[in-house]
């Protein structure tokens, strides 16, 4: 039984750390606040291996 509950307390702890784009971005994005964002997008550590970050931060320079 404790592995199964440690398995699920690891499992659970690497899908909080999943997130694909941080809210503070998406809230940015959807104020209206498209330099906040592009600043926020451009410290990402993995923004040029994840596409789904590319792809936002191509949708802040179009907006601007």
């Amino acid at each position: 039984m404790r592995p199964f509950i440690f398995l699920f307390i690891f499992m659970y702890s690497i899908g909080l750390d999943a997130q694909i784009v941080p809210a503070e971005i998406t809230y940015s994005i959807g104020a209206g606040k498209y330099k906040r964002a592009t600043e926020l997008l451009l410290q990402q550590p993995n923004l040029y291996s994840n596409p789904v970050l590319l792809d936002k931060l191509g949708e802040t320079y179009a907006y601007q």
